[in-house]
């Protein structure tokens, strides 16, 4: 698992790189959950507690299981921030 920032990774193994560049069906769900979650622009930054949006990303779907299981989240859920 990748700790430093998605900026610093290799531009092949960036999720957002990699879609443009092979499309969905190449990326792994936690790949396509770190796009959405835009955690680098600072989206969840409060939540992430140090992780990349691919760690974060990972740490949610290790709780729900898979993307599917996400909508079922409660806002209490351990890793993801509370809404103000």
């Amino acid at each position: 698992m990748k700790s430093d920032r998605i900026k610093n990774w290799p531009k092949a193994e960036r999720p957002r790189e990699r879609l443009l560049a092979e499309g969905t069906d190449k990326l792994t769900d936690a790949e396509l959950l770190a796009i959405i979650l835009r955690v680098g622009q600072g989206t969840f930054k409060e939540g992430i507690r140090g992780q990349n949006a691919s760690d974060f990303a990972r740490t949610i779907l290790k709780e729900f299981k898979n993307l599917r299981g996400i909508d079922r989240a409660k806002e209490t859920s351990p890793g993801l921030p509370q809404r103000t």
